[in-house]
């Protein structure tokens, strides 16, 4: 049975209010709620009287990538586990919203073990461009917001927090050759206007655009066949995009498992 875990970090009223309900709603029974030891009471005082079992797991570690691997390394191997973020209002298939959400996971998990792949995961929003029936096993953006993942003995960890969805996709692929993604499944939040969360947890709006310019010149660096960059007018931040069209290589599964070598030497020291 799969495990559902949940990254918050002091908007215990945003997951009551939307992700809590919206499980519930779908039949999930229990969660794991990753916090910082500070906002124990609140998330206590507002969940306690849903109709959900939560157990809190405290964590000192800053930045979304960081919790990210925390919750990676929590779980045992061989673990099915859910990552969803606490602000999330619902799941849809096209325009039709996914009310049985434990079927959907255990589908997912399902998909994802029958192509070989160890993650899989959703769009992130209704943009019918992009809403096409059917998986994608290509090299994907599969984000952080709503993404399945199995438990390995040798588990994929990051080093950087802004663009750290891109780089887990990238990784994944490099070590399994194909990605699960559901390309007509969306989700409905809206990540950049709630206050708070974890990936406002260590900087202001300047700083996460300098975190988008170094780490995604980091990735481009990195990856420079599988990362393609662009700068958003709109927000005036640097993005980046997956290149798609990349096939598996034993260069990338080299590349990539040089980065995990070096990841794991400096998180040894």
């Amino acid at each position: 049975m799969y495990k559902v875990a949940i990254p918050s970090y002091r908007r215990s009223s945003i997951l009551a209010n939307t992700t809590l309900p919206m499980l519930i709603k779908g039949g999930i029974k229990k969660v794991y709620v990753f916090i910082d030891n500070k906002d124990f009471e609140p998330y206590k005082i507002l969940c306690e009287d849903l109709d959900i079992e939560i157990e809190y797991c405290i964590t000192e570690c800053k930045g979304i990538g960081k919790v990210r691997n925390y919750i990676r390394n929590y779980f045992e191997i061989g673990t099915q586990v859910i990552m969803i973020d606490d602000d999330i209002c619902g799941v849809y298939q096209k325009e039709n919203e996914i009310i049985d959400l434990n079927s959907f996971i255990k589908k997912g998990f399902e998909k994802c073990i029958y192509i070989g792949s160890t993650l899989w995961g959703v769009q992130l929003f209704s943009n019918q461009f992009f809403l096409r029936e059917g998986i994608s096993t290509k090299l994907t953006y599969i984000n952080g917001s709503f993404t399945g993942f199995i438990k390995t003995k040798d588990e994929i960890f990051v080093d950087i927090d802004h663009f750290e969805d891109y780089l887990f996709s990238i990784l994944h692929f490099a070590r399994d050759g194909v990605l699960c993604k559901f390309t007509d499944v969306w989700l409905k939040t809206k990540p950049f206007l709630q206050q708070g969360g974890i990936c406002q947890q260590c900087s202001g709006l300047e700083q996460r655009k300098k975190q988008a310019l170094i780490n995604g010149n980091k990735l481009y660096n990195l990856f420079p066949n599988c990362v393609i960059l662009r700068h958003s007018k709109k927000y005036n931040i640097q993005n980046i995009r997956l290149n798609h069209k990349i096939k598996w290589s034993y260069y990338l599964a080299l590349n990539a498992g040089l980065y995990l070598s070096n990841l794991e030497n400096k998180l040894c020291e």
